[in-house]
């Protein structure tokens, strides 16, 4: 069976990437909820965020617990920080536009491409002109990944404003959802954002893919310190203090010590987790070679958490077989794009079965994937 031939399950624009092959990117012809992966992506941040703040208040809670017991002191402040700061990321969130998308999913979407002098950035923020008047900007932070496909593609998607001025830009390529807002010029200090100019390139020389490496080799070297810190710090002071002054453990205290037991085992598999994702950036950042091979979803993928999917697809491989890859937990991107252009590319040479690093050129995309066994 020839996959190339195979139409993807949602329709799709086709629009190319400066590699030539088709990249995912909204209609913009009808309502906004009616796009691919769009509306199910904001309607998880809404959720998301609300269970992201009803947590954060649980947390938060075990924290000032220990603290007022007495129990693993340590890491009673680390849950209130931690926490703390999380609650007040999820009220942020919500208030800086996702709480108001339900009403703007009812408008299209539109495509806004502004003139050179109209994308303006300053450190981690972005200001894009949309128009003439009052509200003719719109400000946002997007990741360094997404900054430089920004400056490659010199336009964005747009959608609102709320009433409140409110928008979601989505660029191409992508269906990262980052919340903006309207005003009337751009953050001070804000200079021309410069053009990239990208052609078909090894991983290791992809601009934009190595924007978002850059960031994210500082986000997991940044988490995998403090989580170490954390669990240092609960593990050995403890340990120091009941040496130096031991009392008994009274009952009642047992099930916030159980609890604080769960974290710490919790933070230890985080550092594992970030340790096994600095490795996999480590090594997109030396790739060479990208291998595209054809491939198709095998059903609707499956929206889980914030930017996050499940699919499964079935992909041609170099020696003429066709094998089942399982997609789980990998960007929406990934699974955006592969729908789009039948395509899932591989960095490096395809391994037959296991954990294969993959990604899209020109995007700041990267995961891995599971090869299964063949298809009969």
């Amino acid at each position: 069976m020839s996959l190339e031939r195979d139409k993807p399950a949602i329709p799709v624009t086709h629009h190319e990437s400066p590699a030539g092959f088709v990249i995912f990117e909204p209609r913009g012809d009808r309502p906004a909820r009616e796009e691919p992966f769009l509306s199910a992506v904001l309607a998880n941040l809404r959720r998301q965020s609300q269970a992201t703040f009803v947590l954060s208040l649980l947390f938060l809670g075990i924290g000032i617990a220990l603290l007022v017991i007495d129990a693993v002191p340590v890491l009673g402040v680390a849950l209130v920080v931690v926490f703390g700061l999380l609650a007040l990321y999820s009220v942020f969130a919500w208030w800086s536009g996702f709480g108001e998308m339900r009403a703007l999913l009812e408008t299209p979407i539109r495509e806004v491409r502004p003139q050179p002098d109209g994308l303006q950035h300053t450190g981690d923020s972005v200001s894009v002109r949309i128009g003439d008047g009052q509200a003719s900007w719109v400000r946002g932070w997007l990741p360094a990944g997404y900054r430089a496909l920004l400056a490659r593609e010199r336009r964005v998607w747009v959608l609102g404003p709320s009433a409140r001025g409110r928008v979601v830009l989505v660029l191409p390529g992508s269906v990262l959802c980052a919340a903006a807002k309207t005003t009337r010029a751009p953050r001070r200090g804000s200079r021309p954002l410069p053009e990239v100019w990208q052609r078909s390139s090894a991983p290791k020389d992809d601009p934009v893919l190595t924007a978002h490496l850059g960031a994210a080799r500082r986000l997991h070297g940044g988490l995998l310190t403090l989580f170490s810190l954390t669990v240092a710090a609960a593990a050995f002071l403890p340990a120091l203090a009941l040496f130096e002054n031991w009392t008994p453990m009274d009952i009642g205290e047992l099930p916030l010590i159980a609890v604080a037991a769960a974290v710490f085992v919790v933070l230890v598999q985080r550092i594992v987790r970030s340790m096994l994702r600095l490795r996999r950036v480590n090594l997109a950042a030396r790739a060479v070679t990208w291998t595209p091979l054809p491939a198709r979803l095998d059903a609707e993928p499956k929206i889980i958490a914030g930017y996050f999917a499940r699919a499964t697809a079935r992909v041609s491989w170099p020696d003429g077989t066709e094998r089942t890859v399982q997609l789980g937990r990998v960007s929406v991107d990934l699974i955006a794009n592969v729908q789009a252009s039948g395509l899932l590319w591989v960095i490096g040479t395809p391994e037959p079965n296991g954990a294969t690093l993959v990604g899209v050129p020109g995007l700041p995309v990267l995961n891995h994937v599971v090869v299964k066994d063949r298809v009969s």
